[in-house]
């Protein structure tokens, strides 16, 4: 009765444990692109959660009823998004031989990402990007060309465009050596409501009690069930045991003549 009740209770866990099992999303994930995607998916009511795997990243896993859900977010918003390509990386610090070009690149994209940062931390600025046009030679006169500033810029609903230009074009004016006011183009885009609820599936939500311990409760019930299986299994057969007993002694057998039932 031990042994066939262990086993039973193991697959019964093992059942529970593969109900409670997520589906994999995504995975190879950096940071950014694992936090925004999970941002998103959590505000629409689905219920992600992020793993990280050292070397290998970060990944996005699902309960198995938001999957179908998750795909069609992740393809409505374009996530996640591609990795950030960094003049930088093109050109190492670590080279064998930096060359003029390679130093004044990675300066320059320093600075873009200092711009970015500073333009992001501004109230009703969701986003920025902003990219710096530059000579890659040193020019051969004494005159120094101007930088040419494009930004992207993404904020909130209901900002007002025109004054939020004019601040941003005088902060770069200010914040980029031989900058001309002229030579300055700002691109603003609204972003889209924010939206709290899954739109392509509704479903009912019992608040009586958690998932987890409606789970909890079921498995209880179900390994209380298989107990008293046991158990009558069990008293069968030594019910039957007892019959074959009565009966061999009633015939006169002995061991040897009748062999008792398993």
């Amino acid at each position: 009765m031990t042994r066939l009740f262990s086993r039973l209770s193991a697959f019964v866990l093992c059942l529970l444990c593969a109900a409670c099992r997520d589906d994999l999303l995504l995975d190879k994930l950096d940071q950014q692109q694992a936090n925004e995607t999970l941002a998103a998916l959590q505000q629409r009511n689905i219920a992600a959660r992020k793993e990280q795997h050292g070397k290998s990243g970060y990944s996005i896993v699902v309960p198995p009823d938001d999957f179908v859900a998750a795909v069609d977010t992740l393809s409505a918003l374009g996530l996640p998004p591609r990795p950030r390509v960094e003049i930088a990386q093109a050109f190492p610090g670590d080279a064998m031989v930096a060359s003029p070009t390679a130093e004044r690149a990675r300066l320059l994209s320093m600075i873009e990402q200092r711009l970015e940062q500073t333009i992001q931390s501004i109230d009703l600025v969701e986003r920025a990007s902003v990219h710096l046009s530059y000579a890659l030679d040193e020019p051969a006169g004494r005159r120094t060309p101007s930088i040419h500033i494009a930004a992207l810029v993404v904020h909130e609903a209901g900002a007002d465009e025109p004054a939020l230009i004019a601040k941003l074009k005088r902060f770069l004016k200010n914040a980029v050596a031989h900058a001309h006011y002229d030579d300055i183009s700002i691109t603003m885009f609204a972003s889209a409501p924010r939206q709290f609820a899954t739109p392509t599936r509704v479903e009912h939500v019992d608040v009586s009690a958690p998932p987890v311990l409606e789970m909890s409760l079921g498995g209880a019930a179900l390994l209380g069930g298989i107990a008293v299986i046991a158990h009558w299994i069990s008293s069968r057969r030594s019910s039957l045991r007892v019959w074959w007993s009565a009966r061999r002694a009633r015939a006169g057998t002995g061991p040897s003549e009748a062999s008792e039932p398993t």
